[in-house]
This record gives structure tokens, C-alpha cells and sequence, in this order.
């Protein structure tokens, strides 16, 4: 089993996790931009997916797009700027409404001309926010996006990024 086989391959890396100096350290990526230039369907601007989980969520995400036509986009940063969030107008924004506001804009403000999905994950706060277009609301209502971070968010709490995420696409595939 595929997922089976994915779960093998993170146990030997949770055991250097323990000793920080086993891992490398990387550069922390901070969204400070509602207009964040689109770079594949997965985007690992923390770096923190090793190639073999990069090449297996991929995998999830080439298969939904091929079954069923409809988009997967994955953005993984460390953290959203607060001044992003927190607008000289007043006005605050949530993760979830940036996570909405990225989708439209790498469709020309429009989301009713495509069918998909953004999963925006942050790693600072270990937060799974999805975005979806009108036509999938009835598939993924707002108890299945709860479940599909319940799926994900603990595993954060471990520091087992790789495999949340993996869980997070691989329920929106589901």
C-alpha cells in the first residue's frame, strides 16, 4: 500500500528529530505578499518536505488532477507577515481569507471558470487552511475541511510536518 509505504519511509527521519543538530538548518520562509507568483502544484517555500514526500504528494496530486479535472494546489510557508493580515485600513484578514484571496489571484480574481482546491499550510502556527472553488462546496463542507486538518494539525504538534501534509492531500484527493 502506497500510504503504507510512505509512512515507513518518515520513521527513520522522527528519530533524528530529537537531536536538532542531526537535521540542517533552513531558511524560514515569511508570505509578505498577496501577490506570491505561482510555481507548480506544489509549492514547499519552507523547504521542509524531503524529495521522496515532495515526489508522493505529487503523485496524489497529478492523480486527482487526472481523474477528475479538477486543480490541487499545495503552498507550505512558515509563517504569513502580520502586516499582511493587518491592513493600514483597518480592516484584518484571517490565514483562511488570505489563503481564498491567493487562489482568485492566480485566476484573475475569478474562481467560477476552474474546479480545485489551495491547501495553504503554516508552519508557525501548525495551521492547514484550505480554499475551494463554489462547485466543490457541497463535496467539502466546513466539517470535512475540519477532519482533513484534524488529520494533519496533531501530527504538526509532533513536528512531523511531512506526514500531515501528506494526510491533508491525500484527504482533499479522498
Amino acid at each position: 500500500d502506497a500510504r503504507e509505504s510512505f509512512i515507513q519511509h518518515l520513521r527513520p527521519k522522527q528519530a533524528l528529530a530529537a537531536d536538532s543538530d542531526a537535521l540542517p538548518r533552513r531558511k524560514v520562509y515569511i508570505l509578505e505578499s498577496l501577490y506570491l507568483s505561482r510555481d507548480g502544484r506544489l509549492m514547499d517555500l519552507s523547504s521542509i518536505l524531503d524529495e521522496y514526500t515532495a515526489k508522493a504528494i505529487l503523485g496524489e496530486i497529478n492523480a486527482v488532477e487526472s481523474e477528475t479535472g479538477r486543480e490541487v494546489q499545495v503552498v507550505i510557508v512558515d509563517r504569513v507577515s502580520y502586516n499582511l493580515l493587518h491592513h493600514s485600513d483597518g480592516l484584518t484578514y484571517s490565514e483562511r481569507q488570505y489563503a481564498g484571496t491567493l487562489f482568485r489571484g492566480w485566476h484573475n480574481g475569478r474562481l467560477d471558470n476552474i474546479s480545485g482546491v489551495l491547501i495553504l499550510v503554516i508552519l508557525q502556527k501548525q495551521r492547514v487552511e484550505i480554499a475551494i472553488t463554489d462547485d466543490l462546496r457541497s463535496y467539502m463542507t466546513s466539517q470535512n475541511c475540519y477532519l482533513l486538518t484534524r488529520e494533519s494539525v496533531p501530527l504538526f504538534k509532533e513536528e512531523r510536518y511531512s506526514e500531515g501534509i501528506y494526510n491533508a492531500v491525500v484527504g482533499v484527493a479522498n
